[in-house]
C-alpha cells in the first residue's frame, strides 16, 4: 500500500473522529443527552474514539522519535502515551459529569 493511500485513510479517519466529537459535544451542550445510560454511552463513545486516535498519533510520533533521536526519546514517548491513554477516560468523565450537572441545575 502506498503512502498516499495510508495518508488518505488517516485523513478520513481523523475527519470522522472530529465530526463525531463535535456532534457528541453539541448534543451534550443542547441537553439532548439525558439519563445515566445516555451519559455512559457518550462517555464510552468519546473514550474509545479518543484512545484510537491517540494510539494512531502515538504510533507516528514514537516512530519519528525513535528514528530521529533514538531509543531513549522513543521510551519517553511511550511513557507519555501511556499517561495520556490512562488519563483520557477520566478527563471525559469529568467533562461529561460537569456538563450534566450544569444542565440539571439549569432545569
Amino acid at each position: 500500500m502506498s503512502s498516499d493511500v495510508v495518508l488518505a485513510i488517516l485523513a478520513v479517519a481523523l475527519l470522522g473522529f472530529l465530526i463525531m466529537v463535535v456532534w457528541l459535544v453539541y448534543e451534550l451542550r443542547q441537553g439532548n443527552v439525558e439519563g445515566s445510560a445516555a451519559l455512559f454511552g457518550t462517555w464510552i463513545a468519546l473514550t474509545i474514539v479518543s484512545i484510537g486516535v491517540e494510539f494512531g498519533v502515538a504510533f507516528v510520533v514514537v516512530h519519528t522519535l525513535l528514528f530521529a533521536l533514538g531509543t531513549t526519546a522513543a521510551g519517553v514517548g511511550l511513557v507519555a502515551t501511556g499517561v495520556v491513554v490512562f488519563a483520557t477516560p477520566v478527563v471525559w468523565a469529568l467533562v461529561i459529569r460537569h456538563r450534566a450537572r450544569r444542565l440539571h441545575a439549569a432545569q
